[in-house]
C-alpha cells in the first residue's frame, strides 16, 4: 500500500506502534485485553499524537484501520478521543463514503451502552469514558496466554 500511495503522491506514515491498538506494552493489558485508558497514559501513545498534530499543520491526515464500523474501531475509541480533546475536528468514514463527525460516534456508542441519558453528577465526558471502557472490554484487542497456538488462530 505505501508504495501505491508513494505513487499517488500520498505521503504515509506508518504510527502502528505508537496508536494502534495491539500495544507490546504488556502493562497496557488487563485480563488479557488492551485497555485504551492505560494505553492513552504511555510516552509511545502521546508522542503518536504528537506526530499526528504536528503533521497536521502542514498535510491532511487520514488515519486508517481495517475495521468497517467506527465505534468498533481503536481509532474512536483511543485516538480519536485523544485528537478530540486537543480541539482536532474528527470526521469518521464510513464504508458507504459518508462522513460521521466524532461527537455523533460518541453519540452512537452512548445510545449503544446505555448511557445517552443526561445524568446529575456525571457530564458527558464521564459517561463517554464509561462507554469506551465498556465497549472496548468486546471488541478491543485481546492476548490470551497458556493456549495452544491453534486456539490462539494462529
Amino acid at each position: 500500500m505505501a508504495g501505491d500511495l508513494k505513487e499517488a503522491g500520498i505521503n504515509y506514515v506508518f504510527l502502528g506502534n505508537e496508536l494502534g491498538g495491539r500495544s507490546e506494552n504488556l502493562e497496557c493489558y488487563e485480563d488479557g485485553r488492551i485497555r485504551y485508558e492505560l494505553l492513552r497514559k504511555t510516552e509511545s501513545f502521546r508522542h503518536g499524537i504528537d506526530r499526528v498534530l504536528g503533521g497536521a499543520t502542514e498535510y491532511r491526515i487520514a488515519l486508517m484501520c481495517a475495521e468497517k464500523e467506527p465505534i468498533d474501531c481503536h481509532r474512536t475509541l483511543l485516538v480519536s478521543l485523544a485528537l478530540d480533546e486537543q480541539g482536532v475536528n474528527v470526521l469518521h468514514i464510513h464504508a458507504d463514503g459518508r462522513l460521521e463527525p466524532h461527537g455523533k460516534a460518541m453519540d452512537r456508542l452512548l445510545e449503544l451502552r446505555e448511557l445517552s441519558g443526561e445524568e446529575l453528577f456525571r457530564t458527558r465526558e464521564d459517561r463517554i469514558a464509561e462507554a469506551v471502557a465498556q465497549h472496548s472490554r468486546v471488541v478491543a484487542h485481546a492476548i490470551f496466554r497458556n493456549l495452544p497456538a491453534k486456539k490462539q488462530g494462529i
